[in-house]
């Protein structure tokens, strides 16, 4: 299941259960110009977290940083 974002956020990030989430979540708090959304959805054996970026730019820095 992928959550829904609004139309705002342009770019939307995939991370299946990255072990620094903790950090990303810090940088896009410290970095991000634009608004971000964080969601998670939980599964039997993973968690996958979600990053909707409403600045292109931010996403591509994020990307970029975290090597997706």
């Amino acid at each position: 299941m992928t959550p829904v974002f609004d139309d705002r956020f342009k770019t939307v990030i995939r991370c299946k259960s990255p072990l620094g989430y903790l950090e990303m979540l810090d940088w896009v708090n410290k970095n991000s110009n634009g608004s971000v959304q964080t969601k998670f959805v939980e599964g039997a054996d993973e968690v996958v977290f979600y990053f909707g970026f409403e600045d292109k730019d931010d996403a591509l820095l994020f990307k970029i940083k975290y090597s997706m």
